[in-house]
């Protein structure tokens, strides 16, 4: 059976000849074809859709690099990167938590206790991102409950014990932040396409704030107010804007 696509976006850059469009390159898998339908996802706005234009496969160090180049009618091309790309249906799920490990954007297999999920897996500044892509892991099943190590780039490992789990949620790390009135103004790291006030939590040790988008910059990352002032420097909890929950719980993802 043909393994479904699907791509961590790495680099991006916009492309006028021999075609115009913008290509996309990272860690993937599976294999791509051109006119083939993609879904965008991105931390901090709604998923969008496109359509691969031509294909690109290349070889950097260890691991296979996908490039593919996508037709879009608006954007910076540095906005996807951070994006995860797949086709279109398939089902997408995104768990983060907090790990001492050095920083890696690749692909990865998820060990689970009956079976096994793929994906690709985003370490930065302490955070863990693991993107599920497709099946191996039951719908409305939590990754943390079933996962057993996480195995990527050259026989590396992650045993589930060094991870603490954070949730069903897609965590962006800060890089700093500033005083903006009575509010706080953070900048966020590259993670997608991100949507001008787009709701979105901002997540201290012992604190939970509101914040929205303000803009993004030309480089990928993203400026996101807070509606309060912060004693430490935050991640931020994307994916699907948050709604007051019956359980007192205050956000939700799809």
């Amino acid at each position: 059976m043909k393994q479904p696509f699907g791509i961590l976006v790495e680099r991006a850059e916009a492309l006028t000849h021999p075609v115009q469009g913008i290509l996309l390159t990272g860690p993937g898998l599976g294999g791509p074809e051109v006119g083939q339908r993609l879904t965008i996802r991105g931390a901090f706005s709604r998923p969008s859709r496109t359509t691969v234009r031509s294909v690109v496969s290349f070889h950097r160090t260890e691991i296979s690099d996908i490039g593919i180049l996508i037709s879009i009618d608006s954007g910076v091309p540095a906005s996807f990167r951070g994006a995860v790309l797949y086709e279109e249906g398939m089902l997408f799920r995104v768990f983060s938590g907090f790990i001492t490990r050095r920083p890696t954007r690749t692909f990865a297999q998820y060990v689970l206790r009956n079976g096994h999920a793929h994906g690709f897996l985003r370490i930065e500044r302490g955070i863990l991102d693991a993107f599920i892509l497709g099946g191996g892991l039951s719908e409305g099943v939590d990754l943390w409950q079933e996962l057993v190590e996480i195995k990527y780039g050259e026989r590396e490992l992650i045993k589930v014990n060094e991870i603490r789990p954070f949730g069903p949620a897609w965590l962006v790390p800060t890089l700093f932040q500033y005083r903006r009135g009575n509010h706080t103004a953070v900048l966020a790291s590259f993670c997608g396409p991100a949507s001008p006030n787009y709701p979105l939590l901002s997540i201290e040790e012992d604190n939970t704030s509101r914040g929205y988008v303000m803009t993004q910059q030309s480089n990928g990352c993203v400026q996101i107010d807070v509606d309060r002032k912060l004693r430490n420097l935050p991640c931020l909890a994307g994916g699907t804007p948050w709604v007051n929950q019956p359980d007192g719980g205050i956000y939700e993802y799809a």
